[in-house]
């Protein structure tokens, strides 16, 4: 049982860790802006807190994922599009945050994307042969 429980809780600091590694890459040059909500802030701070949703959104997703239990390609193909359009929320806030609300900007979204394509693209695959090498564990696949 304690085995399955960490297995359950493994991808989820992942998910955490992945999510403040993911913000730092694709927000690096923008760290030192200051943010329009909170002027002591910095980054980490941020990040910090904007990496609970993506942890908690999967902690229920891979809870659903235990009563419907779906293929391998469907469970990373969701995981990943989670992670990515969380990733891209963040950064998409963040930029607004720190960038856009001190000028005029009517393109957010399109540099949100341009600033997760990379990072998140990157760190998005790799959590996946992560999760799918911690499944494959926990069910001795």
């Amino acid at each position: 049982m304690l085995k399955k429980t960490l297995y359950f809780i493994f991808p989820i600091i992942l998910t955490y860790l992945f999510t403040i590694l993911q913000g730092h890459w694709a927000m690096w040059d923008y760290r030192t802006a200051m943010s329009s909500s909170c002027l002591d802030c910095d980054l980490f701070s941020d990040l910090v807190m904007f990496s609970f949703f993506p942890s908690i959104t999967l902690s229920l997703v891979y809870l659903f994922f235990i009563w419907v239990q779906p293929r391998n390609g469907i469970r990373i193909a969701v995981s990943f599009w989670i992670l990515f359009l969380w990733w891209l929320l963040i950064n998409t806030d963040i930029f607004v945050d720190r960038v856009a609300a001190w000028s005029t900007f009517t393109n957010v979204w399109q540099i949100g994307l341009g600033l997760t394509m990379f990072p998140g693209i990157s760190l998005g695959l790799l959590y996946c042969i992560l999760y799918r090498f911690i499944y494959a564990k926990s069910h001795n696949l």
